[in-house]
């Protein structure tokens, strides 16, 4: 996530950082990420453990 617009900026300013973006930032991060994969997101467990309640 980028944020190229703040505040009260004048809608000009806005297009022409959009337009930095696009143009000077990514085509040098564009194959970093692959479109499904998110290595933030938690995985599920591979084998769950059961837990006993009380102890």
């Amino acid at each position: 996530m980028v944020l190229l617009q703040m505040g009260s900026m004048p809608p000009e300013l806005t297009r022409k950082n959009t337009d930095l973006f696009a143009n000077e930032v990514m085509p040098h991060i564009k194959g970093l990420f692959n479109e499904y994969d998110d290595p933030w997101w938690s995985e599920r467990l591979k084998s769950p453990t059961a837990v006993a309640v009380g102890d």
